[in-house]
């Protein structure tokens, strides 16, 4: 309707209405059911992506060994990979909050 606003109750989109207090504790029970297998999926995702980057992460500090002859001492000498070591260092921390949950 033109000049009609009634904006929607947003109050219980959590939840569904009409449930008696046994169907509603069930309901709690099973959202945070899946927030838990969210949790869990998301630490194996996160694992299997710290475990990608950790394998490139050593083949390049072998290489540069390979190649300099010393090991890697240096923002320099990480600047190629340098994005990278920042995300492993964001998901060890992602993963420690996880499994402090």
């Amino acid at each position: 309707f033109v000049g009609h606003s009634t904006a929607p109750n947003l109050g219980n989109l959590n939840k569904p209405s009409g449930l008696n207090e046994g169907e509603e504790d069930n309901f709690q029970q099973n959202v945070e059911m899946s927030a838990s297998a969210a949790s869990s999926q998301d630490l194996a995702a996160l694992k299997a992506e710290k475990a990608t980057l950790h394998q490139m992460l050593r083949s390049y500090e072998k290489d540069f060994f390979k190649q300099h002859k010393r090991q890697v001492s240096s923002f320099s000498d990480i600047r190629p990979v340098a994005s990278q070591y920042r995300r492993y260092k964001e998901i060890k921390k992602a993963i420690a909050s996880l499994q402090d949950k």
